[in-house]
């Protein structure tokens, strides 16, 4: 089912948000509306029952008016007035959390445009000593460095035009290069995975895109020294354009390794995100090796705390390192993380995808009923959840020895699959691939005969396009030792 618009913003609040909201809402500088107060309250009560929120315009309506006739217009302004109160309050937080750039870009504006001049010359100062001693240099970081220099370049007209200013323009030009540069990467990486993702090689001519590696390549170590994450980014690009991607690969993840104090939360969770994306490009040239170098990311992430100062973890996130923890038989591991993060999981999707894991972690555990169970209570019919969930009840049906339960679902996943080979992308093969091994082991449960069964296995361990590939070779390795002998 669609959510609401409102529905979707108070989704994302987490529980000490929705309480600020509480302090916003009845503030009378903010708020002067009691219904709008008593509906918060509502929407309150409703939060530590259900999350994410379902509203009820007849609950909402009965909770507020009680004993009056249904009235839609007067309600659907209320919501109305209250949305728009929510998104000044998620505006508000935005803000605070970046507080300095924005903040300080405003404060220069206002002030540079009265007669404030020490105000504005104070705020000016501190700005520049906010840019020296911060690392984190994004596109946001570039854009307003520039603004406030170009704009006191403007403010200060007659000695910009007739004073000695070439250092001033030099820092201005320096500026409007990184900025382009950083923009021009980020596009550029963008693009790079596009042209992955589809398997296909659609023409795209970025102007001027020679010139923004030319440009770092001859300030390369100004760049590694002092903007972070352009030099990173640049190294990202290498890995989708050099026949010697593996160096780079290296080189990046030493460099955020041994700088990740340099980076701001979320900028390094998704560079590590960038090296991951990289070793799954590559499963289908040495499986083993890049699901081991996968896991090894989630655990420097979760060693690094980066998961610890989150607050919102998108869920994939978390049922991958859950996948590969258990591949990788680090069971520990796996409950661990899984138990200190999943409530940070985004709203949207967090308790299906709760559900998902703990069907897997029962599954694991040889607790099949309890593994069917929990993949009957996700409600979601996302395309994502849809494959997970069909092949966990494959390989639980084939587990309990219900040969026709089987059967069945894998030749409803075959349509499934033929109806939807454009969404698949690059995980088609190993889907197909998976049901192919999945009828082998069906006809050997039924027939209990194979006579290829050592070229069978030995043709599995080689194949990397394949998913669930340690269950499936378990499998038939058990098969092949309880064979009837000749």
């Amino acid at each position: 089912m669609k959510r609401s618009k409102l529905e979707e913003l108070l989704s994302e609040l987490d529980e000490q948000k929705f309480k600020r909201l509480g302090e916003f809402v009845i503030s009378p500088y903010h708020n002067r509306n009691k219904q709008i107060i008593k509906l918060y309250n509502f929407f309150h009560k409703l939060y530590g029952k259900e999350h994410p929120i379902k509203i009820s315009r007849p609950d909402i309506y009965s909770n507020l008016f009680p004993g009056k006739v249904f009235n839609t217009q007067k309600l659907e302004l209320l919501l109305s007035e209250f949305k728009s109160l929510l998104i000044d309050f998620i505006l508000m937080e935005k803000l605070k959390a970046n507080s300095n750039i924005i903040k300080n870009d405003v404060l220069l504006e206002m002030f540079g445009s009265s007669s404030l001049k020490k105000n504005y010359e104070s705020t000016l100062n501190e700005v520049r000593r906010l840019y020296k001693l911060d690392l984190n240099r994004n596109y946001q970081y570039y854009f307003y460095k520039f603004n406030a220099e170009f704009n006191d370049a403007i403010a200060n007209i007659l000695e910009t035009m007739y004073g000695n200013t070439s250092l001033n323009f030099k820092l201005l030009e320096d500026n409007a290069n990184f900025l382009f540069i950083e923009i021009k990467l980020e596009l550029l990486i963008l693009i790079l995975r596009h042209k992955k993702d589809l398997r296909k090689n659609p023409v795209y001519k970025l102007w001027h895109e020679q010139s923004a590696i030319k440009y770092i390549l001859s300030n390369i170590e100004l760049i590694k020294k002092e903007h972070p994450i352009i030099f990173s980014l640049y190294l990202v690009t290498k890995l989708y354009t050099s026949k010697n991607s593996d160096k780079y690969y290296k080189e990046l993840k030493l460099y955020l390794t041994e700088n990740f104090n340099m980076f701001k939360t979320d900028v390094i969770k998704a560079l590590f995100t960038e090296l991951n994306n990289y070793n799954d490009d590559r499963l289908i040239l040495n499986r083993e090796k890049y699901t081991k170098e996968m896991f090894d990311i989630y655990k420097t992430l979760d060693q690094m705390k980066v998961y610890e100062k989150l607050t919102i973890i998108e869920g994939f996130d978390i049922i991958n390192a859950i996948y590969l923890g258990l591949e990788q038989k680090e069971r520990l591991w796996v409950n661990t993380f899984f138990n200190k993060n999943k409530h940070k999981i985004e709203p949207g999707f967090r308790n299906d995808l709760i559900h998902l894991a703990k069907a897997n972690l029962a599954f694991e555990d040889g607790d099949y009923s309890v593994s069917l169970t929990e993949l009957n209570d996700i409600g979601s019919n996302e395309f994502y959840f849809y494959l997970r969930i069909r092949l966990l009840r494959a390989k639980i049906y084939f587990e309990v020895n219900d040969i026709e339960a089987g059967r069945y679902i894998i030749d409803s996943f075959k349509h499934y699959i033929k109806r939807h080979k454009e969404k698949l992308g690059v995980a088609h093969d190993a889907i197909i691939n998976f049901i192919n091994y999945y009828g082998i082991l069906l006809r050997l449960r039924e027939q209990n005969h194979e006579k290829n069964f050592k070229q069978i296995i030995k043709e599995l361990k080689s194949q990397h396009k394949i998913v669930s590939k340690p269950w499936l070779i378990d499998k038939f390795e058990k098969s092949y030792k309880q064979k009837p002998k000749a």
